[in-house]
């Protein structure tokens, strides 16, 4: 939906210097955790409430169109 795992999993700096961390301004933010895992509500919430849940993430750069398009594509149906 967002981002790029396997550019995480095969970056050199991360596998060198990726130290595990208890900082609670780094931890996963349920609002964005539930997105990821339901495309669909990106596609419903409007401008405001996207403003308000997402707009300190990550998720405010792509902003709610991009979001919006990224979830379209997930939810797409594909060719077999």
């Amino acid at each position: 939906l967002f981002g790029c795992d396997v550019c995480q999993d095969v970056c050199p700096w991360n596998e060198k210097f990726a130290v595990p961390t208890e900082d609670p301004e780094l931890a996963s933010r349920p609002s964005v955790t539930a997105a990821a895992a339901d495309p669909a509500e990106l596609l419903a919430v409007d401008d405001a409430a996207f403003a308000a849940r997402y707009g300190d993430t990550p998720f405010a750069r792509p902003g709610r169109a991009g979001m919006r398009r990224n979830a379209a594509a997930v939810l797409a149906p594909r060719a077999p």
